[in-house]
């Protein structure tokens, strides 16, 4: 086995420089594959490149022929099913096996059969009005949300999100309501604008606070109220501030 130092590549793709370790050249060599010519980020991305999650389109359900949004566009080469039909007994996966041909490539083969056999149009399972979802479960009346459960009156939130309501741009959220614009945020009402934060309410700008209410712009508070850039105003001066 060659012994290799480290080497500076330029990404192909992005042409940003990335180093490649001698441990790597070890086991490029080792499962007999040349170096990368991308940079790990760039390979990540095309790796990723078969998941869509937040991007819709309008199509036709290649078995009942009727009009429904799906996460494949119209013009690709798989055959959609809209979430009816692809669960229905209308057809067979069986029918969908195929011999394999030793004559051809492996991922040759594994790209006919993936085109062949039907995707469903979106993974929205047990939803009420809310067809413009993916990777979504029992919502009701959502829109734009994605990886999400057990969500109500939501628009626009997205990854590990659940049992919300009222809720508005918000991101790995759990339990909250009427909140908006907060990422990592669970057990709050009214909180807007803030990070990593539990159980507060009545808020804005808060990050990585605990068990806050009526607070403007706090970080790392607990157990607090009527703070105000993390300094203790009490009630009537913190609301006078506010006006």
């Amino acid at each position: 086995m060659t012994n290799q130092n480290s080497q500076s590549v330029i990404c192909q793709n992005c042409k940003t420089e990335f180093t490649i370790e001698p441990e790597d050249f070890e086991f490029y060599e080792k499962i007999q594959v040349p170096p990368p010519t991308f940079c790990p980020e760039c390979r990540m991305a095309r790796k990723m490149m078969f998941r869509n999650e937040r991007v819709l389109y309008k199509r036709k359900c290649n078995l009942c022929k009727e009009n429904i949004i799906s996460i494949y566009h119209p013009k690709s080469s798989y055959t959609v099913y809209c979430n009816k039909c692809w669960w229905s007994d209308k057809w067979d996966s069986m029918n969908y096996g195929k011999n394999y041909d030793f004559k051809k490539s492996f991922f040759e083969q594994w790209d006919e059969l993936n085109k062949r056999v039907p995707k469903i149009a979106l993974w929205n399972n047990k939803s009420v009005s809310s067809d413009y979802c993916n990777q979504s479960v029992e919502n009701k009346n959502c829109y734009m949300c994605f990886s999400i459960a057990y969500c109500e009156d939501c628009v626009y939130i997205s990854t590990n999100t659940m049992y919300n309501k009222n809720c508005i741009d918000t991101y790995r959220a759990s339990r909250n309501e009427l909140c908006y614009e907060t990422i990592n945020c669970s057990d709050c009402y009214n909180l807007k604008f803030s990070q990593d934060s539990e159980n507060c309410l009545d808020s804005l700008f808060l990050n990585r606070c605990k068990n806050c209410s009526n607070c403007l712009g706090g970080i790392n508070l607990r157990n607090k109220s009527y703070f105000l850039l993390n300094k203790e105003l009490g009630k009537k001066d913190f609301d006078q501030a506010l006006h």
